[in-house]
């Protein structure tokens, strides 16, 4: 990982990572020098959460990101690593409050099947309602040269942390070539369980 520009980190329960210009350079079999790239970048993470092997997220804001993944003709994915996995239990999903991306270009290459995909997110935006407590969600962007849209509100930050009721989530989704709703409750957010 390289930072080709300015980092500063705000400390206490809930630190503030900020930096722009960081790099994450593809292993040197991938045909793309690198692997993900952020112009700007803005994220606070909760700490007391991390005992419980929870990721919450209090804000995210990242500006100018592009990702080149790639799948090699001998099975070799560019974002994993040829260390030995460790073992124990993994993280869950991250939970996040306050989501805000722009220009986003996502990039995936298969040189086993010659596919070849191209995202692009011109705006994500994930805000706490202030009445409800729930977080608005909404986005836009295009799969390969296909306009998608995402509008919706998913449960409170603190109902996917406490898990004590099912969690909401209702989203209009328009990709290509389909068009839904995806409406229903996760009873366990962080861990993915209880999808309904």
């Amino acid at each position: 990982m390289v930072i080709d520009g300015t980092l500063e980190v705000e400390l206490g329960t809930a630190p503030m990572l900020q930096l722009t210009g960081l790099r994450i350079d593809n292993p040197s079999w991938a045909e793309a020098p690198t692997m993900l790239r952020i112009e700007r970048a803005e994220v606070q993470i909760a700490l007391r959460p991390l005992l419980e092997r929870v990721v919450l997220l209090p804000r995210i804001a990242l500006q100018g990101v592009s990702i080149d993944l790639e799948t090699a003709a001998d099975g070799r994915h560019s974002w994993q690593s040829d260390a030995r996995p460790e073992s124990g239990e993994p993280l869950g999903l991250p939970l996040f409050g306050s989501l805000s991306v722009s220009d986003v270009a996502i990039a995936y290459r298969d040189r086993q099947d010659g596919r070849e995909v191209d995202v692009r997110i011109a705006k994500l935006v994930g805000q706490p309602d202030a009445t409800s407590g729930q977080i608005k969600l909404d986005a836009t962007g295009d799969i390969n040269g296909n306009a998608f849209e995402l509008n919706g509100s998913s449960g409170s930050l603190e109902t996917a942390l406490m898990a004590t009721a099912p969690y909401p989530l209702d989203l209009d989704i328009r990709l290509p070539g389909i068009e839904g709703t995806l409406k229903g409750t996760i009873a366990n957010v962080a861990r993915t369980e209880g999808l309904d």
